[in-house]
């Protein structure tokens, strides 16, 4: 049994690199050749399909020299991971231990198991895996691979001063470097060693990829990001003015696992971009509001106001829903409760300008915006609402 976790592969690279590691599997030397040939022709085919029937084939060759009977791949499987019932993890976990000798499981994930949140079914059944094989991030070899086989597929050479740039700006990422390769393809006047990427974060393949790496990641990982591509936020003792420090062990680890990070940096200078035009986001991570890389500093009732409106995730909500948030006085009886109710709503005015300074809302951009008939207030440009 093997468990392979696997970041930013597609199916067809999972299946090729399965059958990699079946070629080179000393229990497979028998069929080495074979397999080689099975390898060879998937990754020449480009189709991943060709590259399924490959693979099948070869577990046919291995489990049949093993004396195995079946064998589990489950590629991309974070999800059912955190989401498949307790039961199902038993079953397979009586299922192999019913079969010892004659069953094999192959997972494909993107996170080790042990940091993802675990029933005591998930965890034993994890802990059936013998080995672990961590891929490392693409390198330039990776990358001049990919490079070739989509000219070969266009039947159409890169100019060679822009190989190295169309490398560089992907940080060796095949569906990064892909998309690039495809726009300057079909937009010949592209110059792919100009400074100017923005155009490249348009590129709907970038956009889709970029958007699934930062909705994997959690507040803190964001936060650490933001702080690495942030210089200016730093004070020059290896640490940042907001707070995260870079070098924090446990914030790159994480990083590290899923390649975004490259010996201490991020992995391409476009997700970098993408980072900074993430930061002008207000992000919350359990205990503080972060904008731009920095705390947000507001008073408790101000803070109240947010922390609902950021749960709303964009939602309009109504003064009165505001102002419910702060304790009612109790001296506000009966014949007191028209001025206790002006001066709940001059509070509120109060509040919302110190969040308005807070955020620094300028026209025409601003996170906190009234309902121009008075109604209420809603909050944007949050992380909450970038997932919804």
């Amino acid at each position: 049994m093997q468990h392979e976790p696997i970041d930013e592969l597609d199916d067809r690279h999972f299946y090729e690199l399965l059958l990699t590691r079946l070629s080179y599997h000393p229990a497979a030397q028998a069929h080495h050749a074979d397999l080689l040939a099975l390898r060879h022709e998937a990754i020449l085919s480009n189709n991943g399909l060709l590259a399924l029937r490959n693979l099948e084939h070869a577990v046919d060759l291995v489990l049949a020299d093993q004396r195995l009977a079946l064998s589990f791949i489950l590629s991309s499987f974070d999800e059912p991971y955190a989401r498949l019932a307790p039961r199902v993890f038993r079953a397979l976990r009586a299922l192999y231990e019913y079969y010892p000798s004659r069953l094999g499981f192959v997972l494909g994930l993107n996170a080790p198991p042990a940091r993802q949140s675990a029933s005591d079914e998930r965890a034993a059944f994890t802990a059936m895996f013998l080995r672990t094989y961590w891929l490392a991030p693409d390198n330039q070899a990776d990358a001049e691979l990919v490079l070739r086989r989509v000219e070969q597929r266009l039947e159409w050479q890169l100019p060679e001063p822009e190989r190295a740039a169309a490398i560089a700006l992907s940080g060796c990422h095949p569906v990064l470097l892909n998309a690039i390769c495809l726009a300057r393809y079909d937009q010949p006047q592209l110059d792919l060693s100009s400074p100017e990427i923005g155009w490249a974060l348009e590129l709907p393949a970038v956009q889709t990829e970029f958007g699934q790496l930062w909705h994997a990641l959690d507040a803190r990982e964001r936060l650490a990001l933001i702080a690495l591509v942030l210089p200016a936020a730093s004070n020059g003792h290896g640490r940042a003015d907001n707070g995260i420090e870079p070098s924090d062990p446990a914030a790159v680890r994480r990083l590290r696992d899923r390649a975004l990070l490259v010996e201490g940096r991020v992995f391409s200078p476009l997700f970098a971009r993408f980072v900074e035009q993430k930061a002008s986001l207000l992000m919350f991570d359990g205990s503080r509001f972060w904008l731009r890389g920095a705390p947000l500093a507001l008073s408790n009732i101000p803070l109240k106001i947010v922390k609902y409106l950021y749960s709303q995730a964009g939602k309009l909500c109504s003064n009165e829903e505001l102002q419910s948030l702060w304790r009612e006085d109790p001296s506000e009886t009966e014949p007191h409760q028209k001025l206790a109710l002006e001066q709940k709503a001059a509070s509120l005015h109060q509040h919302i300008r110190a969040i308005h300074n807070a955020l620094g809302d300028k026209t025409p951009f601003r996170y906190l915006v009234n309902d121009r008939a008075g109604g209420g207030y809603r909050l944007l440009h949050t992380d909450h609402a970038d997932m919804q």
